[in-house]
């Protein structure tokens, strides 16, 4: 399927390169493929639904199952989960809404290590994504999202806010609701929340490179539901 986008901003064609099936409407808050287990990790939300678990592809019917081999980790009932990413080769990092608790599991069998606070200058846990930390691949640093405008870089051993980036539109205005993040091609990919946009976001200068208005998207997936 090809859509077109008219954003008066940065505009950009996006393909929709395939289309998998899930077993439930769970509330998706962090979602990451992980290469070499074929693994999709699924994190979600709501208070009394939250939990992290893995699915496994079915090349042939498209369809995304429970990986039942390794049991899902629930959160406490009065817990709101969001974003997750890898921490490192062994470690899952989970964010919380607004519980000020941000909880580390193990990749092998998704049982809770440790947890810490939020980290510093988070207000509340919305989207977190990893990078390699200076060409050390054992090593990931971590950039964060709070609803903001800005990005906490945050060291992925020590857990110590390294600098915040201050994300501004192609006019130089702050871009607020920053949601979901992924790192990708040099940049931070982030949707805006109350929008249908994803931006591209450069790391170094916090300005806004790409965008994708995905309008066109939201309406072949209402229409793709009802086939």
């Amino acid at each position: 399927m090809k859509f077109y986008q008219s954003n008066e901003a940065v505009s950009d064609n996006f393909d929709v390169l395939d289309v998998y099936m899930r077993p439930d409407n769970t509330f998706i808050q962090g979602l990451y493929y992980d290469p070499a287990t074929k693994l999709y990790w699924e994190g979600s939300g709501l208070w009394g639904e939250s939990k992290v678990r893995y699915l496994k592809l079915d090349s042939q019917s498209k369809q995304l199952n429970y990986d039942n081999s390794v049991p899902q980790w629930n959160m406490d009932r009065s817990i709101f989960g969001e974003g997750i990413c890898p921490l490192n080769d062994h470690d899952i990092a989970v964010l919380t809404w607004q519980s000020d608790i941000i909880y580390f599991l193990s990749q092998d069998t998704l049982k809770l290590k440790h947890q810490t606070s939020f980290f510093d200058g988070m207000r509340e846990g919305w989207g977190i994504t990893n990078f390699v930390q200076d060409g050390d691949h054992k090593n990931f640093g971590l950039y964060v999202s709070d609803g903001s405008s800005n990005i906490q870089v945050v060291d992925g051993d020590t857990y110590e806010t390294i600098r915040t980036i201050a994300v501004r539109d192609e006019q130089g205005r702050e871009v607020k609701n920053l949601n979901e993040l992924e790192y990708a091609k040099g940049l931070i990919w982030a949707n805006i929340w109350y929008s249908n946009d994803i931006i591209g976001i450069n790391p170094t200068t916090g300005k806004v490179e790409k965008r994708y208005n995905m309008s066109s998207l939201r309406k072949a997936e209402s229409e793709y539901q009802k086939t």
